[in-house]
């Protein structure tokens, strides 16, 4: 009948049982435990189960993305190689595509011109020394 009793749980209160909720549709059950997703801990308060949740500990985001949990998915200026922060493997990336003046930018070294004046030198190394100490 729909109703719960003393035998039915009816854990968010709505007078309806959980599995009932559950096969309706109105309550999710993302980790198929029978227990409605409202019911059960969203410790960052995202919306998102914690058994369900690929970044438990932060509210903004669901799953690890590009940077990580606890990192937002923004490629800083001077990440070439993006992995979301500006280090040591940038520069290796910069010294491979370092030209000096004059010298014509590769199509696979366009990042690394960072002033956008059509070769890689160091004005952009520079640049690229600013980006790493921010």
């Amino acid at each position: 009948n729909n109703t719960p009793d003393e035998c039915e749980p009816d854990c968010n209160t709505n007078g309806v049982a959980d599995d009932c909720d559950i096969s309706a549709g109105t309550s999710q059950d993302c980790n198929t435990n029978a227990v409605p997703d409202e019911c059960e801990l969203d410790g960052d308060g995202d919306g998102v189960i914690d058994d369900c949740d690929g970044c438990p500990d932060d509210p903004y985001k669901t799953n690890p993305g590009l940077c990580g949990c606890g990192v937002l998915d923004v490629i800083p200026d001077g990440d070439l190689d993006t992995d979301c922060d500006v280090d040591l493997d940038d520069y290796v990336v910069f010294q491979a595509c370092f030209g000096g003046p004059y010298s014509d930018v590769l199509p696979t070294c366009s990042s690394a011109d960072f002033d956008a004046d059509n070769d890689v030198d160091l004005a952009d190394f520079a640049l690229l020394m600013w980006y790493f100490d921010r």
